[in-house]
């Protein structure tokens, strides 16, 4: 079985993301700072605006690391609620039990 695409692509922001994020940390950092100037300071906020989509936290999606799935991920599992359930059963995951 191969990788979905959708997994892939979220890859492929979160790799986008980590780049861009220091960045624009960096730029706010500057930007912020007190000896900045008013006209340096535009200059920073016009390049902020123009950053890439994927730079921003909520582009980036939590998705089941099995299926791909986007709805009903558990956090601590990384996986959504179908296969949790399944892998539970199987016993492949220590600690759940069904009630």
């Amino acid at each position: 079985m191969g990788i979905k695409k959708s997994i892939l692509r979220l890859n492929n922001k979160k790799i986008e993301f980590n780049k861009l994020n220091q960045d624009k940390i960096k730029q706010l950092r500057v930007q912020r700072n007190l000896a900045t100037t008013g006209g340096e300071k535009l200059k920073l906020n016009l390049e902020l605006q123009n950053f890439n989509r994927y730079s921003y936290v909520s582009q980036i999606r939590k998705r089941c690391l099995i299926s791909g799935r986007a709805r009903g991920v558990q956090n601590r599992y990384g996986l959504c609620r179908m296969k949790l359930l399944e892998y539970a059963a199987k016993g492949y995951l220590s600690g759940i039990k069904k009630d």
